[in-house]
Parts: C-alpha cells; sequence; structure tokens
C-alpha cells in the first residue's frame, strides 16, 4: 500500500509528461551529480522527472514510474557504482530500453564495459541476484540483455569529460538538442497515415549508410510533403552531427530572402552565428572543406525550380559521409536536373485514412456514428484522399449543426474552397501559356482518356503536345496510369473553377462548356461566340434540342466538339450552313442529315466520328481541300476511327455497304500513314451465309481489298510509308479460300524453300498476311474490350528460333457472332530476315500461334487459321 504521500504523487504523475526522465541509484548520486544535473536541466526550463523514494515500495516497478517513464521524451540513465544492485533501477531499465525512446547514457565513475559485460562492480551485484532471484532466470537474462544494450550507447563519461560541472553542462547541452531536433512516435498523433509513409521513405533513405544520398518526395500540393518530411527530419535527426529545415524556399524566392535562407543554413550547419556570404556561389575552401567532415541532415522543403538549389548549395561538391539531404516538390523535373534517382512519389491518403483523419478534424472522434462517416463519404467524394482538403474542410465543420454540415458539404461540388484553391493553384500558375490550355482541356474534357488519343487530339492544336503532356506529369497536375490520362478531382475542380472566372455569369464568354446545361443553354439560344474552343453535350438526360442553322457560325475558333446520347435529340429542321473552320475534333452521334456542310475545312480536322448517323454520303460536291492524316468513323455504310492502338475502320451494326468500295483511296492513304485496322463488326451483309442478293458485298471483298493495298504497300520504297500493323475483321465462319495455307485450331506450321534467303536473296523472302476464325457461342459474349494477340516463330537450320508478336484491342458492341480476323506483317519478319541481327541465318519453318484476351475471351475459341504470303515482285 502506498502512504497519502506516494498517492499524491503518483496522482501528480499521471496529470504530467515529462520531457526527461531521470534514472539513477540514489544512494550514489542523489545529493551530489544528480541534484546538480537536475538543477540545470530545470533551469533551462525541461520538465524532468526524478523519482521520490517513496514510490519505490514493494517488489515490481510502480505504475507511477512506468507512466512517467512512457510519457517522457528522453531517458537519461546514469550509471553508477552500485546502480545494478537496485532492482528497482534494472526494472525502470527494462522498461526505458522497452520503450525505445532516445536514451542518453551517463558513466559516473564505471567503465562502460563493465556496464556493458556485467562485469567489475556489475558482476557482484549480479552474482547477488542470480542467488535471490534463481527460480526466476528470466527476470535476470532480461536485466542483463537491458544493461548490455544501454552499454553499447553512445554515452557521457565522467572519466573522459571533467569535471562535472562541464559534464553537467553537456548532458544538458545534449538533450536540449535531441529535444529541439527529435521526437516520438507521440508526435506523429493526428498525422493519419505518416507514419506507413515514413516507413516507405526510410527504406529508401537508409540511414546509417556511410555514403551521401540525396532524396526526393513528389507530389501534387497539399498531399503531405512536407509534414512527412518533417516527421523524418525529427524521426533521424539525433544520428547527425547539425541538422537544418529549409521551410517555403519556393516563397523565400519569391520574397527575394534566399540569401538570407543561405545565410541562416550556413550559419546552423556550421555552428557560425557570424556567417555571412554574398556572392551567387559559395567560393571560400575553407567553408567547404568544415562542410565536408560534417555529418548532416539538410530538408529543402517546396522547391520549385532547379536555380533554387543551385543557389543554396553553389559550389559545395562535398558533404560529409553519410549526410542525408531531403528535397520536397511538385515539379519532378527539379528532382531529375538535380540528379536526384531516389524518388517518392507521394499518395492520396486511402478510404480509410481519409474518413479517420476527416472525423479527427469535424467530430474530434476516432469512432464514427453512422451519419458521421455518411457525411465522410460526401466530402470524401470532393477531397479525394488529399490531407489538405480533407483537413480544411473538417475543421470548418467542426462544432456546427447537422444542418449547417450537410449545407456546407453540399456546396462544396460546386463552390470550391478557396484556401484548398490557393494551394493548388500555384502549381498551375508556373505553367506556360499551352501548358495551361493543355491542363484545362484535360480537366473539362479528357480525364480518364487514353493518352495516345489525347496526345494525338492535342499534337493538332498545340506546338508542343508531347512535352507539354509530360510537364504537366513531372508537376504533378496529371497523372498516368494504364496508359489513362488521370487528374486528382481538386485539381479538375481547380481548372474548372479557372474557366468558369472567365465570365461568371455570360455562358458563352468562357473557353469551354462541358456542363450539359451550360452547353445546352448556349447551343438553344445560338449564343456562341468565337471564344469557345470546347463543347461537350451529353443528352442523356435533357429534353430535344433544336438547332439553327447558323448555330456554328459564330464559334469560329471552336476546336473541339462532342454530342453523345444524341441520336434523335439533336435536330436540324433547317439544315446546317457550317462548321467551326478550327475544328480538330468533332464527335456527332445521331447526327440527323444526309451529308455535312460543304462549307467544312477539314485542314485542322484529326478525327470525325458519326456514329449512328443518317449520312449517305460525306458531302455534296466535291472537297477539294487535303485533310491530311484525317481518322474518320461512320455508322450506316463504315467508320474510320481509332481504337486505342491505331487507326481504325468501324462499320459495326451497319446495315448497308453501298459504299464500302468507295474508301479504297481513303484506305490507301491511311495504310501509307500508319496502323490501321479495318473493322466490320456485325456487318453480317457481309458475310456469305448472310448475303441475300448478288448486289451485296460478299467477305472477300474487304479482305482481298486490303490485301491489294498491303501489296502496293510492301512493294513501295521504304521513304514512302511509316509503319504497318494492320489489322481487319468481317462476319464470317472460314478462312478465306485464296489463303495459301490454312489448319484448323490456333496454331499451324509451314516449311520455307531454303532458296528465300540463302546467298543473300532475302529480297525474295515473303511478308504474311495471317488469319484467324473466332467462335463466339451464343451469349456469350457480353460486349467491351477484346484483344487478338499473333505470335510467329521463325525456326532456322541450326535450330535458332526467333518470336515475332503482334497485337490489338477493340471495344465491341454486345453483339458479336463469330469473325474472321486478318492480321499484317507487324512482326517485320522480312525486316529482320534482311537485317544484320539475322546474321545470315536460313530460316527453313515458321509457326503461327493466335491468343485471345480481355474481357470474356474465355468463352471464345479460334477454330481456324490461315496464312497468305506477300511477296515484293
Amino acid at each position: 500500500m502506498f502512504s497519502s504521500k506516494s498517492s499524491a504523487a503518483a496522482d501528480m504523475i499521471k496529470s504530467r509528461t515529462y520531457d526527461v526522465f531521470l534514472s539513477f541509484r540514489g544512494k550514489d548520486t542523489r545529493d551530489g551529480f544528480v541534484s546538480h544535473l537536475y538543477k540545470d536541466l530545470c533551469r533551462k526550463n525541461i520538465e524532468t522527472f526524478i523519482d521520490d523514494e517513496e514510490l519505490r515500495k514493494g517488489d515490481e516497478i510502480s505504475g507511477a514510474l512506468l507512466t512517467a517513464i512512457q510519457g517522457s521524451r528522453v531517458s537519461v540513465i546514469v550509471f553508477s557504482k552500485d546502480y545494478a544492485s537496485s532492482k528497482w533501477c534494472l526494472a525502470e531499465l527494462v522498461k526505458i530500453m522497452d520503450c525505445n525512446k532516445w536514451v542518453v547514457p551517463v558513466f559516473y565513475g564505471v567503465d562502460p564495459r563493465d556496464v556493458r559485460n556485467q562485469t567489475g562492480s556489475f558482476a557482484d551485484a549480479f552474482a547477488k541476484h542470480e542467488e535471490n532471484f534463481k527460480h526466476e532466470p528470466g527476470k535476470v537474462k532480461t536485466w542483463r540483455s537491458a544493461l548490455t544494450a544501454a552499454g553499447k550507447l553512445s554515452g557521457w563519461d565522467s572519466q573522459v569529460t571533467r569535471p562535472d560541472s562541464t559534464l553537467v553542462d553537456k548532458i544538458v547541452e545534449d538533450v536540449v538538442k535531441i529535444l529541439n531536433c527529435g521526437t516520438s512516435s507521440a508526435n506523429l498523433k493526428g498525422l493519419v497515415g505518416i507514419e506507413r509513409r515514413m516507413q516507405e521513405v526510410l527504406s529508401l533513405f537508409q540511414d546509417g549508410f556511410p555514403d551521401f544520398r540525396m532524396l526526393g518526395i513528389w507530389g501534387m500540393g497539399g498531399i503531405g510533403k512536407t509534414t512527412l518530411a518533417d516527421a523524418i527530419y525529427h524521426h533521424v535527426s539525433n544520428g547527425f552531427q547539425r541538422c537544418c529545415f529549409l521551410a517555403n524556399v519556393r516563397e523565400h524566392e519569391e520574397q527575394r530572402e534566399l540569401l538570407k535562407l543561405r545565410n541562416e543554413f550556413l550559419s546552423t550547419i556550421l555552428e557560425d552565428e557570424n556567417l555571412y556570404i554574398s556572392t551567387p556561389t559559395i567560393g571560400s575552401g575553407f567553408l567547404k572543406d568544415r562542410l565536408s567532415k560534417k555529418k548532416v541532415l539538410i530538408v529543402c522543403d517546396d522547391v520549385s525550380k532547379i536555380s533554387q538549389l543551385e543557389f543554396l548549395f553553389g559550389g559545395i561538391d562535398r558533404i560529409g559521409p553519410g549526410s542525408r539531404v531531403i528535397v520536397t516538390t511538385r515539379n519532378k523535373q527539379v528532382l531529375v536536373q538535380c540528379g536526384i534517382d531516389l524518388i517518392y512519389n507521394m499518395k492520396e491518403l486511402d478510404k480509410d485514412e481519409s474518413v479517420q483523419l476527416f472525423c479527427q478534424c469535424a467530430f474530434k472522434s476516432n469512432n464514427p456514428t453512422e451519419y458521421q462517416l455518411k457525411l465522410s463519404k460526401m466530402v470524401l467524394n470532393v477531397a479525394n484522399g488529399n490531407p489538405l482538403a480533407i483537413r480544411l474542410i473538417g475543421s470548418s465543420l467542426y462544432g456546427k449543426t447537422k444542418s449547417y454540415q450537410e449545407s456546407e458539404v453540399k456546396k462544396l461540388n460546386k463552390v470550391p474552397r478557396q484556401d484548398i484553391q490557393e494551394v493548388l493553384k500555384w502549381s498551375f500558375d508556373g505553367l506556360d501559356c499551352e501548358e495551361k490550355e493543355m491542363f484545362l482541356d484535360i480537366a473539362c474534357f479528357f480525364k480518364g482518356k487514353d493518352r495516345d488519343y489525347v496526345t494525338r487530339i492535342m499534337d493538332a492544336c498545340y506546338d508542343s503536345a508531347h512535352s507539354g503532356i509530360e510537364n504537366l506529369i513531372d508537376k504533378s497536375l496529371i497523372s498516368v496510369s494504364q496508359n489513362q490520362i488521370a487528374m486528382h478531382d481538386l485539381l479538375q475542380q481547380m481548372g474548372w473553377n479557372i474557366v468558369r472566372d472567365e465570365s461568371p455569369l455570360k455562358l458563352e464568354k468562357r473557353s469551354r462548356l462541358w456542363i450539359p446545361e451550360d452547353s445546352y443553354n448556349v447551343l438553344s439560344k445560338n449564343n456562341g461566340t468565337e471564344l469557345l474552343r470546347g463543347i461537350e453535350l451529353d443528352m442523356s438526360q435533357l429534353a430535344k434540342l433544336e438547332l439553327e442553322r447558323t448555330a456554328m457560325m459564330k464559334m469560329r475558333k471552336l476546336r473541339f466538339l462532342k454530342f453523345y446520347h444524341s441520336c434523335g435529340r439533336i435536330l436540324l429542321f433547317k439544315g446546317l450552313l457550317s462548321l467551326p473552320e478550327e475544328l480538330r475534333y468533332l464527335y456527332w452521334e445521331g447526327y440527323p442529315l444526309r451529308s455535312l456542310p460543304t462549307k467544312f475545312d477539314l485542314g485542322y480536322l484529326v478525327e470525325l466520328d458519326m456514329r449512328k448517323s443518317h449520312l449517305e454520303q460525306l458531302w455534296e460536291g466535291k472537297q477539294d481541300k487535303p485533310y491530311g492524316s484525317l481518322v474518320l468513323n461512320f455508322s450506316n455504310c463504315f467508320k474510320l476511327g481509332e481504337k486505342g492502338v491505331g487507326n481504325d475502320i468501324d462499320a459495326e451494326d451497319s446495315t448497308s455497304l453501298e459504299e464500302v468500295s468507295s474508301i479504297k483511296k481513303v484506305l490507301k492513304q491511311a495504310v501509307f500513314c500508319k496502323s490501321l485496322g479495318w473493322l466490320f463488326t456485325n456487318c453480317f451483309q457481309l458475310d456469305q451465309k448472310a448475303a441475300s442478293g448478288p448486289e451485296t458485298p460478299k467477305l472477300e471483298m474487304p479482305f482481298e481489298h486490303m490485301v491489294t493495298l498491303l501489296k502496293d504497300y510492301h512493294q513501295a520504297p521504304p521513304e514512302s510509308k511509316k509503319r504497318a500493323c494492320i489489322i481487319t475483321c468481317v462476319p464470317g465462319s472460314e478462312i478465306p479460300e485464296w489463303f495459301d495455307f490454312k489448319s484448323l485450331g490456333s496454331s499451324m506450321n509451314i516449311q520455307l524453300p531454303s532458296e528465300w534467303c540463302s546467298n543473300n536473296s532475302w529480297i525474295n523472302f515473303p511478308s504474311f498476311v495471317a488469319s484467324a476464325v473466332v467462335s463466339v457461342p451464343d451469349s456469350s459474349y457480353t460486349g467491351g474490350e477484346f484483344g487478338i494477340t499473333c505470335e510467329c516463330h521463325l525456326k532456322s537450320r541450326n535450330g535458332d528460333d526467333r518470336c515475332f508478336i503482334c497485337y490489338s484491342y477493340f471495344l465491341f458492341g454486345s453483339r458479336l457472332s463469330d469473325h474472321v480476323f486478318l492480321v499484317y506483317d507487324g512482326f517485320k519478319v522480312r525486316e529482320f530476315v534482311k537485317s544484320k541481327a539475322s546474321n545470315n541465318r536460313i530460316y527453313i519453318e515458321a509457326t503461327f500461334n493466335f491468343y485471345l484476351e480481355g474481357l470474356d475471351s474465355s468463352h471464345c475459341e479460334v477454330k481456324q487459321c490461315g496464312v497468305h504470303r506477300l511477296f515484293a515482285n
């Protein structure tokens, strides 16, 4: 039982936390060395726990002492001659070492080796413990382990640092340094998700290795880069001679204070308060020599340009072994240009972390109610894992009524919070004019779209589309996942807000319209202006829209126009006089007229998608102007469009193919420009079995058109063609009769005459056109992505095997019958045979294997395959 005095002491301890816990053997040092140490720590306003003898009652360490140990940031252990004779001292030591916090050992009048190895007076003490606790050998073993671990730590030796007054000063100075720089897991309280990320970074950081390392932390604004760097800084700083956190580097440059920041940095690292360097670089050999001998930790936070680092470190070519530099930035190129290859890409909080952080900020709760979870979900749809946004929104809702909270959260989708937007908008403001326009295009029209598709459209609009997209990625404004453009919801909302601010009240004076009601409003009133650059209109939830014949005339600068879910819903009773002359992209699902306007300049157009339209011909009269590399996509007769890999002609679900033969000229141009797919999925009148009359095109026609074109391509000089990986598809269940080789199943072998590649006569070696019949059981294919791969193996006389692969993916509708695929030599077989890489080998056999991939492909099978040869002459 505790006395009333000890109970009062215990209660006082429970209500406090301490900076330092002092562990010592009372009769050895309490009235001498420890009293002076305690006094000096208190003089520095360091909260220090020094125990009361009343707390050392009974056989076990008291709960009050345990609380004090756990609640202290640093433990100072004074090992004296009789320290090990006290079971309470040893019990304290075990708890201190278990807490895994900072420990400062002081070897007062004892040799550190005696502590580490339990020799000398420590051996005598343990001889008694072995006898007294012979029935508890595990306890004695634990004490020994704790002493060994503590004895290995770097500490202060009274036999080295003399006199006691100097020793006390040094220990206090050490403790102050630790408290200034150090932290513990308790300091991560409220920093949701940081500990996990800190461990991920530390695995790259590899503190303790003797080499010098630089690490970059890269991510969008508000994602937690500074918070993570700060946590790492405090976690590892105790292992360095000097540490410096350079906060807000970008802001210091904007305020013309980089010179001041550099001098503060050098003064801190070199421990010289009077140091001042005004030159652009640090030229002093003496200073650089001093820096090269110091093991330092430096954090450069929010760096926006390489020039900022060059100024801060200009002329410093060496920092001491084991030093670490951490750079946080939104711009990956800063890290790349600085030669930093250890880059941590800071990701958003996951769903559970987001909910936890929001509930902490909005409700001060870690156990959310059903209402709180519901509100969290609404907020997280906007914040999307961004810690800054979650914290700001959550804090603004704390203590408010439910009706206020719900009202504010509903407003978030339409009215972004200004404080969040300001943090994010800095990245946008740092872009050049073209990059800003590209960012806004992606925010309004292209988020989630295929990167190659987006690049192709933007390439027609801007001079630097490829590098512009790379810069947007590097500056954390967009990302690419599985070749799709991704953008954080907050950044997209920022982009939307920038466009709205162009003209808050007059929609037609904005550069882009993407909200269905806004687009509908402007078009229905014929209010378009030349300020508009892009319009997207989803008609699925809107009433029918009747356009004037002059609807497009005022929008002369329009580059992007997309109408979808619009079959029978956009009406042109009076016709359409013209389309904008600067259009790059036109997508009009269900276009209601029989032809496009005659006044339609195709000079800039790169994609024309008129699926499910009423077109009977492209335009009335003759279109004289060239249209360059144009992707066409039509319904009712044919479509020429892109399906992610190449340019496709897709006449899906067509009922009439009267104009198919007329596209041969267009096809030829496309074949010689780039990869092509000629797809007639579900155009059943092409199937011989479905043909009802002599006027209906037969299965062979599209194949023969393609093979004829490929032969021309094959014979053309290299400078007249770019590349061709070409796939054709029509309904059918048999390989065309005129194919040279046919086989059942998904693979086949053909023997190659040796004269095709002997005596350097590779010119006789053919290219191959491979074909496969894909069987689709009734109702098994429900639509989606469908892929076919053709693998070609060439075998030589000496047993070598060379593999070539051609593959393509397509997005089919829900109806899909048996189809025949044709694959042109995308394997580049002939090009390889004539190259030096083939080393004049004679190839005697070719093997072809077909594989199906993608959605529902497991229900389909390759029923037949075939190969046709194309010779150059």
